[in-house]
């Protein structure tokens, strides 16, 4: 009987110490894995967010590509424009120095023909009020002709004035229109701050176990106790 009521107690101590023991292991596989799956989804964040890095660093490296081609552009539009205003003002006063040079000569030319007849109109012996009236009639010529010149001439700086202005105001344009591409220059994005670091659980306390075992053992020892006659041993009962 009393190997019995032994057996009995050891078992029962037994199964209550495996019992602790198996709860405090699976407690603190529950916290291994859970540890271990926060590391993984913290590593596949990590390697989400350097990929996004790597990308938008690309995208900023295409763009500030785009930006330099942009500016070449721009100073080569605005030389060339500048060289095409420049050919055009060089057109504009050329072509009234020309004109000027030409009515020039056809002054002097005007002025040598009433000079050579009023010559020949002295040498046919013309004298008197008719030979004056004559002269007069062709200074009065010569002066409204040489009027009607220098209109012309007023015209055309008049008029080669206002083209240059015209010139000068489709540069301001057409440089104006080149500049909207450079105008607003990009703006480097801002990286996301990296994931952050798991909290890892700790594990789990051993003291439940400890006291689950010694729960196991006193429980072993009532078992037996039990199955014993009363008497004075452990517990209230004669063990002898």
């Amino acid at each position: 009987m009393a190997i019995f009521s032994i057996a009995l107690g050891a078992m029962s101590a037994a199964s209550g110490i495996m019992g602790a023991i198996g709860q405090q292991q699976q407690a603190e596989a529950d916290v291994s894995y859970r540890n271990k799956l926060s590391r993984k989804q913290y590593q596949q964040s990590v390697a989400n967010w350097q990929y996004r890095n790597a990308q938008t660093r690309r995208d900023w490296n295409n763009t500030l590509a785009q930006w330099e081609a942009r500016k070449d552009q721009y100073n080569f539009q605005k030389e060339e424009n500048n060289r095409a205003a420049t050919r055009a003002y060089y057109q504009n006063n050329n072509q009234l120095v020309q004109i000027q040079d030409r009515a020039k000569g056809d002054a002097l030319d005007s002025f040598i023909n009433l000079m050579e007849t009023n010559a020949m109109n002295d040498a046919r012996g013309q004298t008197g009020r008719r030979a004056g009236a004559q002269n007069r009639a062709n200074l009065m010529q010569q002066g409204i002709e040489m009027r009607r010149r220098a209109d012309q001439l007023a015209y055309q700086e008049f008029n080669t004035t206002m083209r240059n202005e015209d010139v000068a105001q489709s540069l301001k344009t057409a440089n104006k229109n080149a500049w909207y591409n450079v105008s607003v220059a990009p703006q480097a994005p801002l990286l996301p701050p990296g994931p952050m670091a798991p909290t890892m659980l700790s594990a789990p306390s051993r003291m439940p176990m400890y006291a689950g075992i010694l729960g196991g053992v006193a429980s072993g020892f009532n078992t037996a106790a039990s199955l014993r006659p009363e008497g004075t041993g452990f517990m209230g009962r004669d063990w002898g």
